[in-house]
Formats: C-alpha cells, structure tokens, sequence
C-alpha cells in the first residue's frame, strides 16, 4: 500500500470515530474539534475576558483606561495561543472580524473626539449631527451578522472557522469600544 492510501484510510477512521464520538454528545454542553480539543471552556474562558473589560471599560476613571489595553493584548495572546492548536482556518476566521473593526474603530474614536459630549442632569450640549450615531449601528449590525454566521459556520462543521469568528468578533468589540471611549474622554 502507498503512503497516501494509508493516510487516507487513517482520516477515514479519524472521521468516523469523530462522526460516532459526536452523535454521543450534546451539542449544547460540548463543542469538539476532535478527540482532545473542548471549545467549551474557551467559550467560557472569552466570555468572562468580554465581561470584565466591559466591568473595566465603564468603571475607570479616563486616566486610568488605558488598563483596557491589556485586555485586548490578552485577547491577542490567546488568539494565537488557539491559532496554533486549531490552524490556519480558525486564524482566517478571527481576521475577517478585526479587519472590518480596525477602520470602523478609528472613524468612531474621531466621530467622538469631534461631536461627544456628556451631559449627565441639564443637558447643555449643542444636538449631535445626522452621521454621529453611524459607526455604532454599523458595528452592532455587524456583530450581528458575525455572530449569526459564527454560529452557522459551527454548526455546519466548519468548526475551527466558526469559533474564530467568535473569537474575532469578541476581539472586535473589545477594539470598537476601546477607540469609541477613547475618542469620547
């Protein structure tokens, strides 16, 4: 037998102990690339990161907000720490989300250096204009849309892909709302 019937016959066994492995698990409760590789507890693990930026991001004076950074260089890290456990595809997907991102970013951070202004009881601020709340809805429809085909892409078994999509989507916002606030203070 060839090197290439061999390797062949060896994914066909991998895929259908995958196949007979999955069939047994609840979808709901575990996400599996393979044997080895639990998306579970990275989901677990980006979400409690999103939530603590957020607890950060709202609750730090504006000298102080730059300790937001870390969290997205944090993100960054186990980006590619997953990257070289899941391969080219799951970094393809964390790409797509960050670049659309960065220049949505940086027209929000400019769009409140310009027009922002906080008024917390008598409102003295002079009425925002037509295009100030644009990169806002543009970037939650995006998340959206990313979101929806994150989950699209998963269950259709393009595992890898769909939670770098995630996780890029995770990354994007973190990056929208670090430029917006930033811009903002």
């Amino acid at each position: 037998m060839s090197r290439s019937s061999l390797l062949l016959d060896r994914v066909d066994e991998i895929m259908v102990a995958d196949l007979e492995f999955d069939s047994q698990l609840d979808e709901s409760s575990r996400i599996m690339l393979n044997d080895e590789i639990k998306l579970s507890k990275y989901y677990i693990l980006l979400l409690c990161e999103i939530i603590l930026f957020f607890v950060f991001a709202f609750t730090t004076e504006s000298e102080e907000f730059g300790i937001c950074l870390l969290f997205i260089l944090l993100h960054l890290f186990l980006a590619i720490l997953l990257a070289n456990t899941l391969g080219s595809e799951f970094l393809r997907g964390v790409a797509y989300p960050v670049i659309w991102a960065i220049p949505l970013s940086v027209a929000s951070y400019f769009n409140e250096l310009k027009n922002s202004c906080f008024c917390p009881i008598w409102c003295t601020c002079p009425e925002p204009p037509g295009y100030y709340h644009f990169p806002r809805v543009i970037a939650a429809f995006s998340l959206f849309v990313i979101l929806i085909s994150s989950i699209e892409r998963q269950f259709k078994g393009e595992k890898a892909f769909g939670f770098g999509l995630f996780v890029g989507m995770l990354g994007s916002v973190m990056i929208f709302l670090y430029a917006t606030l930033s811009g903002f203070w």
